[in-house]
């Protein structure tokens, strides 16, 4: 079995719209996604303005975004280039059309990294979601499936509803939460169910 590509996108990240969601969305079809989030010096350095949101504010949210393997800060950050990180070896840098330059296509040409420009009506809209079925409206059983997560999240959905993380595992009955038991050489996670609880929010949400 191969091991799923390492992408990269990195910015700011300050003040995320639904076009950044669909940026991380679509960029974690193409493996593990790792953001290099700029830190509120290279953000102030390189946008011309101090970030709307402290550095901690942006790693907590996107480290909520159920899209996003892993996010690592960098303070060395540049507008046309990755910075080199111990341990991480981009495949694929992917970006906006509207961010996107000659340069960068350059350096990821001279790194052997592949260069995946999206582009506006590639991220345009936002795809139909189960979960926003009418209650009392059942699912046929020709409807098609949900679609799968992320790869590196196995079978776990997170998602964000105005700051409040939700976390559920597949199952049309049940939670399932993992229960470590440890012996002296043997290690099992046992899955045990519990009732699925119904969870509401409320709000405008207007960010």
């Amino acid at each position: 079995m191969s091991l799923a590509k390492q992408v990269i996108v990195s910015g700011g990240f300050d003040d995320i719209r639904s076009s950044d969601l669909r940026l991380l969305e679509e960029a974690s079809g193409l493996g593990r996604l790792t953001v290099l989030l700029w830190d509120d010096r290279a953000v102030e350095r390189l946008t011309g303005t101090p970030p709307k949101f402290p550095l901690a504010e942006r790693i907590y949210v996107l480290n909520a975004i159920r899209y996003v393997g892993n996010v690592i800060p960098v303070g060395d950050a540049a507008s046309d280039s990755l910075p080199d990180i111990p341990g991480l070896r981009p495949e694929i840098w992917a970006d906006l059309e509207t961010s996107a330059h000659e340069t960068r296509k350059g350096f990821c040409r001279d790194k052997g990294i592949l260069y995946r420009v999206f582009k506006r009506e590639e991220l345009s809209g936002f795809p139909e979601s189960p979960s926003l079925q009418e209650p009392n409206q059942s699912r046929s059983t020709d409807s098609p499936s949900p679609r799968p997560s992320p790869a590196g999240r196995g079978g776990m959905i997170r998602r964000w509803f105005g700051g409040i993380m939700i976390r559920a595992v597949h199952g049309p009955n049940a939670f399932l939460k993992r229960k470590r038991t440890f012996h002296e050489s043997d290690r099992t996670d046992v899955p045990v169910v519990q009732k699925r609880k119904k969870v509401v929010a409320t709000g405008c949400y207007d960010w």
